[in-house]
């Protein structure tokens, strides 16, 4: 960002005072002086506006007579008054082309010619005569204007010249805005395949101004109210035809004043986000009104003024079009913690700190913190908009930074981040889970009033057919958020997306359309990336599937190819129903749609990767190559509460629940079941819900919050401790996180510096106080970037999360640790004797210096067996301990031999921690060689070391894993980030070894790459 700019304003305000009570309060005051002193019979009207209810048709009527008013006085305020007026005089200049539009394209043109006659002209030979006659370069304006001369001073000849050419423009495949005239609606075919991607441009935005018919003046405004049977119409009721009448005057910081009375965090919808109101439209059976590009040209216009980002934040807070609450209510007291950052949260989270409340926001998804500049006046929009391809996902937004992909300026999300943590009253924390590191008693006893869940969509659905979780099976979630919040596709990324041509998404809604259109955009620059690093890896390192897979990279010259797959026709389809225009837009772009097909199974090759989809169609089976399969379809709803907090019931479509006596919590977007399915529906919840929380909290007195959150839920590092070639100890200071960790649980660690660190899983090995120990084993890129961080680094931490490890009491326990599952078992083992338990503990390890924490491992088991594979025999330092060089099976077998005090079979419980080929062989022995010597009855417990990335309880899906009965073969899919530990006998190991090496080629890529850049 530039020099920030020194800010000067009128009537004596400081930029600060904006930010105040008083403040805004003395600007409200001097708005209506100068209304007053302009007009003042309209003045007295805006009076009794703020003190009764108008009629429907009164109130569009003073808003409308008001916005200009309004646009002048912040013409004045921020001193632009030259600019607001050049963009009036730009709107004013382009009257002809919509004047022509009418007059003459649509009454003569249209049908002056059939469409077969029409194309027979040589449009380009007119379009040269045109210019010779004009004398001048052509334009559509320059066009209009000579046309409209011609139908004043009837040059027959000039209009037949042109009658011709307008004809032939009007059927090209992509007509201008002058000729591009509305088109009857066949509900069957709102699917061209040739709809491209548009900048939507003034003349754009002003050409469906002057296309609607301002309805509100009869009310019969659809787009907003809805139609009885036929649709609901705009979800937060947004004076539509009202913003419209201003915009077709050249009022657009009037018209945005207009839309941010029903609808302030405007910069979050709009084009390409939202269509209800253009569903509902009065036109119904031709094209209807583009809305939402009405909508977004309208706030770039007024972000593209001089302090256009101050206006837009400042009508957030004060907005004089607002009768019933022009201004923000004085501060309550109350605290309200908001759970959630996406759509609904931060709607919310305005509406609370407009009604007078301290807000807190928290979110599971890291959150990089923001720019400290941005704070301060921003006089120009373009000083801190970034492009698309080079702008850094932030975290902040939920599913609105990783749902929805680049068909959307993610800018905007900036701009509502600004509209909240400039707010002296708003804080926000990252990394905080709701019933993992915040539980609901917790954030009533630390002082909150109340607290809104808006946490969104749950996991995602799988599908019950053959090889589900074969390799190259990934969920669409687990791409789409891989993508958008891991800076996948810069070229400094570490985060490794392994992504095969050709690529199928099976799943209509728009999370597929989204899928299948970001994987086209992605795999060129994945297989680019490849190219430009392949000299950094090892090749001897390569299994042999990894060779191939490198060869197809090196080779790969042609297009990818992607395609929709769906069991109906596309009419039926949920995109097509609910946003036929981003279909046609993806179909434009290469997608494929493939109809009527049902998925029956993932076929695999020889390495078990998928290699085609076959699906039952009207002409019988087929099979559909496929290297990539992401599936989309659908979610279930988020039963979070249902699972961990018992005591709450949620029922209905009511907007708040009691949790315990006096305590409320409400839930909002995707957890009401009236508000799930969109982004504005989300955020329509908190407009409509945020009325119950406060009167939820005035049944009480405001509590006080007596913990200091920053401390209590910010993570740093306090030391790094070395305790093998290959392996760091990490404490980190992290009170809130360390106090709700219980044994077999684990953490997400990330960085917030650059390059950014994959979502690390790291089981926590101990608590120390504020303290929590992680141990990281430097076995891919991200996890040996670890070494680099320091001392009083902030890191993001989110967790505990995952399912704690059953701790039985009085029973005897073989824990067997496999290399780094050791870490694991540290804090498992500690709480078992606490428990009164006897416990064996197997530590294996390739070699003698592989091994840590040995005191630790000593001090809470009874034996321990020290198992090397590579090296000479361990000396125990206890003499009830065993030590053994060998395979930690052999190892067993030889502590069984041995006559041991606590001999197997005595043992209840197995829980094995380690690699997956470790933990299938412990499960192959119990069946076999280690048989006689165990318990029929015991249970036998492993650790899913699975690979995840969001771990907020399977919303991404990355993490899913096959369980099989071992009676009848049944098989189970399951989110193995929700509970880690299963049952030994019903895991399948080879499943879980295929979801590991997903991305296992382009892993060894980047930690090769890795090294050479650090020594380079």
């Amino acid at each position: 960002m530039d020099a920030i700019v020194p800010m000067t304003l009128a009537f004596g305000f400081t930029f600060e005072e904006f930010y105040s009570q008083e403040g805004l309060q003395r600007l409200d005051e001097t708005f209506l002086g100068f209304l007053e002193a302009a007009d003042k019979e309209l003045f007295n009207r805006l009076i009794m506006g703020r003190q009764e209810t108008l009629a429907s048709i009164a109130r569009s009527a003073l808003l409308i007579d008001l916005a200009p008013h309004v646009e002048d006085f912040f013409s004045q305020l921020f001193n632009i008054k030259q600019d607001i007026n050049q963009q009036q005089r730009e709107a004013y200049r382009l009257a002809p082309l919509y004047q022509c539009k009418r007059q003459f394209v649509q009454r003569r043109a249209e049908i002056a010619y059939s469409k077969e006659e029409a194309l027979t002209f040589d449009g380009q030979q007119l379009k040269e005569t045109i210019v010779e006659t004009i004398g001048s370069p052509y334009s559509d304006l320059s066009f209009a204007e000579h046309v409209l001369e011609a139908l004043e001073k009837d040059n027959q000849e000039f209009l037949d010249l042109a009658l011709k050419f307008a004809a032939w423009s009007l059927h090209q495949s992509h007509p201008s805005v002058l000729f591009r005239l509305p088109k009857k609606i066949d509900p069957e075919n709102l699917v061209t395949g040739n709809a491209k991607p548009e900048l939507v441009t003034l003349e754009k935005a002003l050409d469906q101004v002057k296309y609607c018919i301002f309805c509100h003046e009869r009310e019969k405004d659809t787009c907003s109210k809805g139609q009885i049977d036929v649709n609901k119409g705009c979800p937060l009721e947004q004076k539509i035809s009202e913003m419209n009448v201003l915009r077709s005057q050249g009022y657009a910081l009037g018209a945005l004043a207009i839309i941010m009375i029903d609808n302030p965090m405007v910069a979050a919808t709009g084009r390409r986000i939202c269509n209800d109101c253009m569903k509902a439209c009065i036109f119904q059976k031709q094209d209807p009104v583009d809305i939402p590009s009405i909508e977004t040209q309208t706030l770039d216009s007024v972000l593209e003024l001089p302090w256009g980002v101050e206006i837009y934040c400042l009508l957030s807070r004060w907005n004089p079009l607002n009768l019933e609450h022009p201004l923000p209510q004085p501060e309550t007291g109350y605290k309200v913690m908001v759970a959630g950052m996406g759509p609904a949260g931060f709607t919310l989270a305005h509406y609370l700190l407009n009604a007078g409340h301290t807000v807190t926001g928290v979110d599971g998804l890291k959150i990089d913190p923001l720019d400290h500049t941005l704070l301060k006046p921003i006089k120009h929009w373009s000083d801190i908009k970034e492009s698309q391809d080079e702008r850094k996902p932030q975290g902040f937004g939920g599913v609105a930074e990783y749902g929805i992909t680049a068909r959307w300026d993610k800018n905007y999300l900036t701009l509502v981040r600004l509209l909240l943590e400039r707010r002296k009253q708003f804080s926000l924390y990252d990394n905080v889970r709701i019933g993992g590191t915040l539980t609901i008693e917790q954030i009533f006893d630390l002082g909150f009033d109340h607290l809104a869940l808006c946490l969104g969509a749950g996991q995602p659905n799988t599908m019950d057919i053959p090889n589900m979780t074969a390799r190259g099976v990934r969920m669409a979630s687990d791409f789409l958020m891989a993508l958008q919040l891991s800076d996948t596709q810069s070229e400094t990324s570490i985060t490794n997306l392994q992504i095969r041509m050709p690529a199928l998404v099976i799943g209509a809604g728009l999370t597929a359309v989204d899928a299948a259109t970001e994987i086209l955009n992605y795999y060129p620059k994945q297989i680019q990336k490849f190219k430009e690093r392949f000299e950094s890896l090892d090749k001897s390192a390569l299994s042999k599937e990894e060779q191939e897979i490198a060869e197809e990279f090196l080779q790969e010259t042609s297009d990818p190819t992607s395609s929709i797959v769906y069991r109906k026709r596309m009419q039926d389809s949920p995109s097509y129903r609910l946003n036929a225009e981003e279909l046609d837009l993806a179909i434009g772009q290469g997608v494929g749609f493939i109809e009527n097909a049902i998925p029956e199974e993932i076929i695999v090759d020889k390495h078990n990767h998928i290699k085609a989809l076959k699906v039952q169609t009207s002409d019988g089976a087929k099979e559909l190559p496929c290297r990539t399969l992401l599936i989309a379809t659908g979610t279930h709803p988020n039963r979070i509460l249902e699972t961990e907090e018992p005591d709450l019931k949620i029922e209905g479509d009511e907007f708040y629940a009691t949790y315990q006596a006096n305590e409320k919590v409400s839930y909002f977007g995707d957890l009401n079941p009236a508000y799930n399915g969109n982004v504005v529906k989300a955020m329509a919840s908190a407009k409509h819900g945020y009325h119950a929380i406060n009167k939820a909290l005035l049944k009480t007195s405001p509590k006080h919050v007596h913990a200091n959150l920053d401390e209590l839920l910010e993570a740093r590092i306090d030391s790094i401790y070395r305790l093998t070639p290959t392996i760091l100890e990490f404490l980190i200071k992290a009170p809130q996180a360390a106090r709700n960790f219980r044994p077999g649980q684990f953490y997400r660690l990330q960085n917030y510096g650059s390059p950014a660190l994959e979502g690390l899983a790291l089981t926590g090995a101990s608590v120390e106080g504020d303290l929590l120990s992680l141990i990281i084993l430097e076995l891919g890129g991200s996890s040996e970037l670890c070494q680099h961080l320091k001392p009083g680094e902030r890191v993001a931490l989110m967790g505990p999360t995952g399912t704690p490890t059953e701790i039985p009491k009085n029973e005897t326990l073989l824990l067997i640790g496999g290399g780094l599952g050791n870490a694991v078992l540290f804090s498992i083992g500690k709480t078992l004797k606490e428990n009164g338990n006897k416990v064996i503990y197997l530590a294996g390890y390739k070699s003698p210096q592989d091994r840590f924490k040995v005191e630790d491992i000593e001090a809470v088991s009874d034996h321990v067996i020290w198992c090397c594979e590579n090296a000479p025999g361990i000396q125990p330092n206890r003499p009830q301990d065993y030590a053994f060089k060998g395979h930690v099976i052999d190892g067993l077998m030889s502590y069984c031999k041995e006559s041991p005090a606590i001999p197997l079979s005595q043992v209840n419980r197995i829980i094995t921690i380690g690699s997956d080929g470790m933990m299938a062989a412990v499960m192959q022995a119990r069946k076999t060689i280690l048989k006689p010597y165990l318990k029929d009855d015991h249970k036998a417990i492993c650790s899913l070391n699975a690979p995840m990335q969001c771990m907020m309880k399977g919303i991404c899906g990355q993490c899913i894993q096959t369980l099989v009965c071992p009676e009848t073969g049944e098989e189970q899919v399951i989110f193995s980030c929700i509970n880690q530990d299963q049952s030994m006998d019903e895991v399948d190991f080879e499943v879980l070894q295929n979801r590991l090496k997903q991305n296992s080629l382009l892993e060894k890529q980047t930690k090769a790459w890795l090294r050479n850049v650090q020594t380079s």
